[in-house]
């Protein structure tokens, strides 16, 4: 028996529900959100979206279908054999089945000693005081000098789901966790747990990834909300997980930002849907390239539909562990990254109680995120493209040729400081 998915072959939803024209409030999201289910509900083969259809073509497991489970994204999850998995393709030739595949996380380097922090949940610096810690990454993107100059935006009303390991309780994090949930692929239940609880069986990955996005002392938004999505527990995923984290995701309509650092080294097509439910949502979709190299990325960080981040050091130097290149999707040349942030040495939480510094594109791609944030605080009623345009302006130049630069490392705009 093998976990399967059945995916719109094609993006069949019309242009009319296509994103770009409304803006990130959750208002707006919410009505694109029940077009958008309405549309794949009116239009489902009832053959193939529902338990009792899918049964009557082939004897399988169903885990999810959208008429109960996926009305966002339109896929149907089942496990089965591969002759089952056959006779529902010939049901449904306008779809592709995929057989579940892993998501990995994109490992970053421990700090200090150059190795990936593997699972056994790197030791936390517990004694070290918030105060006594190198915050380059705010100093070089700005933000220390702005707020000793009383700069006042934190991110508040700005929700970013991190897509992750999981988010664990921190002193940082203190009542800012709004969502935390685990998934249960085999059941497909999203069992919501209390943020201690999370992310102890982990490296501690996403802990860290949620302090830099809101942290009150590491954090470029603390004043922003997270919503925790464990998508790759103990490291490991799925594209099941995947389509799951999205759904719930989208069921959420203050969410306008996800922060992702996973996905897989190759060039796979069969994920790109996804990224695209994202932007036909009007969700911003952050996500790391990878840690690989140059000549390198993954997916989804290297999809058209995302906002691509590689990390900068503190000398503005391009880190080279992180992926950059050209990337083929048909016809279009896709260059990546499409950003650079602070990455390299990056001190952050550590669900133990203290803190790590660790290196990577995982580390760059939450500055983003952050000052994503402050930025929809500043525009409630910004759309995705004006803020990713809001963005690709407001970045440094590296003096180095693309991809190796991308458009620049990220810093504060000056526009924000306007009153």
């Amino acid at each position: 028996m093998a976990r399967f998915l059945l995916l719109p072959k094609d993006d069949d939803v019309p242009d009319a529900l296509a994103g770009g024209d409304l803006s990130l409030s959750p208002q707006a999201r919410a009505a694109k959100v029940k077009s958008l289910t309405t549309f794949r509900r009116a239009h489902a083969d009832p053959r193939l979206s529902s338990g009792r259809g899918l049964r009557a073509v082939a004897n399988v497991k169903v885990i999810a279908t959208p008429q109960r489970h996926t009305p966002i994204t339109g896929v149907t999850i089942f496990e089965g054999t591969a002759e089952d998995a056959e006779k529902i393709q010939e049901a449904a030739p306008g779809a592709e089945m995929v057989e579940d595949f892993r998501l990995d996380l994109i490992s970053p380097v421990r700090s200090g000693n150059g190795e990936a922090l593997a699972g056994d949940a790197a030791a936390a610096d517990i004694a070290i005081d918030a105060a006594d810690l190198d915050n380059w990454h705010l100093e070089t993107i700005g933000l220390l000098k702005a707020r000793a100059a009383r700069f006042g935006l934190t991110g508040t009303g700005a929700t970013i789901a991190v897509m992750d390991t999981g988010v664990a309780e921190h002193r940082e994090l203190q009542g800012k966790i709004v969502d935390n949930i685990v998934f249960d692929v085999e059941q497909w239940i999203a069992n919501s747990v209390p943020p201690a609880d999370t992310d102890f069986i982990t490296p501690g990955h996403g802990t860290h990834v949620g302090g830099i996005i809101a942290g009150t002392n590491v954090g470029v938004a603390p004043g922003a909300r997270l919503a925790s999505y464990s998508m790759i527990p103990n490291t490991i995923g799925s594209l099941s997980h995947f389509v799951f984290a999205m759904e719930h995701v989208q069921t959420r309509p203050e969410i306008q930002i996800i922060n992702m650092s996973a996905g897989k080294r190759e060039t796979v097509n069969r994920m790109r849907y996804l990224a695209q439910i994202a932007q036909r949502t009007d969700t911003l979709f952050v996500v790391a390239v990878g840690n690989e190299g140059p000549n390198t990325s993954r997916c989804p960080g290297n999809y058209p539909e995302v906002f691509s981040v590689a990390a900068s050091d503190r000398t503005d130097k391009v880190w080279g562990g992180g992926g950059m290149g050209t990337v083929m999707w048909g016809v279009q040349a896709r260059v990546v990254p499409d950003i650079m942030a602070p990455g390299v040495d990056i001190w952050s939480c550590h669900p133990r109680g203290g803190y790590q510094c660790l290196t990577g594109t995982s580390m760059a791609t939450p500055v983003v995120s952050g000052i994503a944030a402050l930025m929809i605080e500043k525009w409630p009623d910004i759309t995705r493209p004006q803020l990713i345009g809001e963005l690709m302006e407001a970045t440094n130049a590296l003096n180095l040729a693309e991809p190796l630069q991308a458009t620049g490392r990220i810093k504060l705009p000056q526009r924000l400081h306007a009153p």
